[in-house]
């Protein structure tokens, strides 16, 4: 337990479970409505008069200090903010496969972009510099996605007080000095991210590919220029607003420094749509094997029944038959499908055959599916959930284990768990065995302590994170033992995006796509050496989701499934 004292109040009295995060200078804790940032040492403690400068910002979306932390002693070692609870980091959003996910729309993002230009603009009036006003140092409301919440004020540069870190991504190499106009070209680089998927000054330059995004940065080498390639992944440019489009250009080509424009210019564009050709090569064989008429968003083939579902934003086909409740995932009970979500607080479950499903009142605030089994999550609980037919047409869920983690630091990505305990990664992994009671994994991997982790995925034995480290994304490919112990680790440096797409045969070989151009195939067992086939074709991109069907490797684009194979 750890005991402090707000000033003018009383006592603070913080525990383990009211860990939130672990940052450079400090601590994250949240109780009640309110978290507190507690610093490493008194070094790190911001002015308090700088806190009471901070105060002074009253904007519904600036998390700024409320009241001072002491310590038992009265020496100055925190401060409290507002707790935005349901949030999530800015940088999601940049990548496509999240956004489909979560429904996130053009419109949506152009309704965020205008609160986050807005709020600077009141910020800057109030004659206050943000600085570092990186992907990081923005939480967005998971409700609805407009509503940008500025946090880490504590660094921005305020009347009598100046800054002077930020992230190297993000700066504006033309100044000296942080100013309006630098935060001005910091929010274009986030911006253009948010419209494209892409840094502005990132994908392949190809007259130099060693040379790095810091220098191009500094010689004006943005995704504009003729000689650099962007990733398949990356969204199409004529969806950036025009008024948009002219003030990227005039920063990143022509190196001028302004404000934005007042507000996102709608335009009508039309995308003229070319039909794409994919087809073997010299590397691979490649063959169409289903157009289900719709971006596909999911796919998976479920040995519990032995059915393909595709969900795409509107239909999840389940096997031959076509559903529209595609806000829901697909559980196979007894080869008949059941819907299941979680509708942000309860969990909800449908038939769309007409048995009957006997009601279940569970608090749930997401829900996975790890090989055809439940798992809901509810602040610091995650339940396995069992399914079973009685009388041959009720269906009973049924609370099956329940494991306890933390409430606040725990995030849930693509069949795993991960958990930030005071800077140190832990994983939670669950592990359904037919006919057995499930595993619940709880392992780390020492390398990514200290890393931001922004994406992860776990298959079998195979775990990839997409992270954030050395000032730049990262993806951390893991091979574990079949006890989740003993493991090995390889880097991918200087990634583009977040996205990780790979797939496990049963015979243990994982087919994975890093970059655009380049096709991976390696063996799951870590105890073998890390050899990797590694094979460089023109006709791989990152949008070619993989997924298996059985043995056979498989990709989805553009709302088409179609298999695939080494030669």
């Amino acid at each position: 337990m750890l005991k402090f004292k707000i000033v003018g109040k009383g006592d603070l009295h913080l525990s383990e479970n009211d860990f939130v995060a672990k940052g450079g200078e400090g601590s994250i804790y949240g109780k009640g409505n309110n978290v507190y940032k507690i610093f490493e040492s008194y070094d790190h403690m911001p002015s308090v008069d700088k806190l009471k400068e901070l105060q002074t910002l009253n904007h519904q979306y600036i998390i700024s200090p409320i009241e001072i932390i002491t310590s038992l002693q009265g020496i100055p070692i925190g401060y409290s903010m507002r707790w935005i609870k349901d949030s999530e980091t800015l940088c999601k959003l940049f990548t496509t496969s999240f956004r489909n996910k979560e429904g996130i729309t053009e419109d949506i993002i152009d309704n965020l972009i205008n609160n986050m230009m807005k709020t600077i603009v009141y910020v800057h009036e109030k004659k206050f510099t943000i600085v570092d006003g990186n992907e990081f140092n923005y939480m967005v409301n998971k409700k609805n996605y407009t509503d940008p919440f500025f946090i880490d004020v504590n660094c921005w540069q305020t009347p009598s007080f100046q800054a002077d870190a930020i992230l190297p991504t993000v700066r504006d190499y033309s100044s000296n000095k942080f100013t309006d106009l630098t935060d001005w070209f910091t929010f274009a680089v986030i911006t253009f991210q948010l419209f494209t998927g892409i840094h502005p000054f990132k994908g392949k330059y190809t007259k130099d590919e060693r040379m790095d995004t810091i220098t191009r940065m500094k010689n004006g080498i943005s995704v504009f220029d003729p000689n650099v390639r962007v990733p398949a992944s990356v969204r199409d440019f004529s969806l950036i607003p025009p008024n948009y489009m002219k003030w990227f250009k005039q920063l990143f080509i022509e190196g001028k420094r302004m404000a934005p424009p007042n507000a996102i210019c709608k335009a009508v564009i039309s995308l003229t749509k070319v039909a794409e050709l994919i087809s073997s090569n010299d590397s691979f064989d490649i063959s169409m094997i289903q157009d289900v008429g719709g971006e596909i968003l999911f796919f998976k083939y479920v040995n519990y029944g032995n059915v393909r579902i595709v969900k795409t934003k509107n239909t999840i086909w389940i096997g031959p038959n076509q559903t529209s409740y595609s806000d829901f995932e697909v559980l196979i009970v007894d080869n008949e499908p059941v819907l299941v979500k979680s509708d942000g607080e309860k969990l909800v479950i449908k038939s769309i055959t007409g048995s009957t499903i006997n009601e279940i009142d569970l608090d749930c605030q997401e829900i996975m599916i790890v090989e055809n089994v439940l798992f809901i999550m509810n602040r610091g609980n995650i339940t396995e959930i069992d399914f079973m037919k009685v009388n041959g047409s009720k269906i009973q869920p049924s609370v099956r284990t329940t494991w306890s983690v933390m409430p606040n630091s725990t995030q849930s990505f693509s069949n795993i768990y991960v958990q930030s305990i005071n800077g140190n990664i832990f994983l939670s992994i669950p592990v359904p065995v037919k006919g057995k009671k499930t595993k619940f994994i709880i392992t780390s991997v020492e390398e990514l302590n200290g890393c931001k982790i922004i994406n992860a995925k776990h298959l079998d034995t195979v775990c990839i994170f997409s992270v954030f480290k050395d000032n730049q994304y990262q993806k951390c490919v893991v091979r574990f033992d079949d006890e989740h112990v003993e493991y090995d680790v390889r880097w991918i440096n200087d990634c583009d995006d977040s996205t990780i797409n790979f797939v496990v045969l049963p015979n243990g070989i994982v087919a994975h796509i890093p970059h655009d151009g380049e096709f991976e195939v390696f063996s799951k067992f870590w105890y073998q050496q890390n050899k990797v086939k590694q094979i460089k074709n023109d006709s791989i991109s990152m949008d070619m989701t993989l997924v298996n069907d059985g043995m056979k490797v498989m990709f989805t684009k553009k709302g088409k499934i179609y298999s695939i194979s080494v030669k």
